[in-house]
């Protein structure tokens, strides 16, 4: 599905789909695009709401260690303090792939303005 090579494999699918059996291009077109929507949309649902549900989470977290903090032992301090840099350095990990994302559809994006403005 890279830029400049051809149709994306998910276009090859109708037509073979016509060519082994008896349904119109059409049809088979038409059932593609809605189950690769059905698809798309449980997805980003599901992601959407594990995204929710991380975030909740941390929150919550913060919360009850802000209101219990003066009950943890200097042991229990350190073992928080050791999860949350494991946590930070997840994050950060996580942060930088998505910096990563955002600069590739954005180099994507100005090659298509450039080539468009050709």
């Amino acid at each position: 599905m890279a830029p400049d090579l051809g149709a994306a494999p998910y276009d090859a699918i109708a037509p073979i789909i016509t060519q082994r059996t008896k349904l119109s291009y059409r049809t088979a077109r038409i059932t593609q695009e809605v189950l690769f929507m059905v698809a798309a949309v449980m997805l980003l649902s599901h992601i959407g709401k594990r995204t929710y549900h991380t975030i909740y989470n941390a929150l919550q977290t913060t919360e009850t260690m802000r209101n219990n903090m003066s009950e943890y032992s200097t042991s229990d301090l350190r073992s928080q303090l050791k999860i949350v840099r494991h946590n930070m350095a997840n994050s950060k990990e996580m942060y930088d792939s998505f910096v990563e994302q955002e600069r590739l559809l954005q180099d994507e994006l100005n090659k298509r303005i450039a080539k468009a403005k050709n």
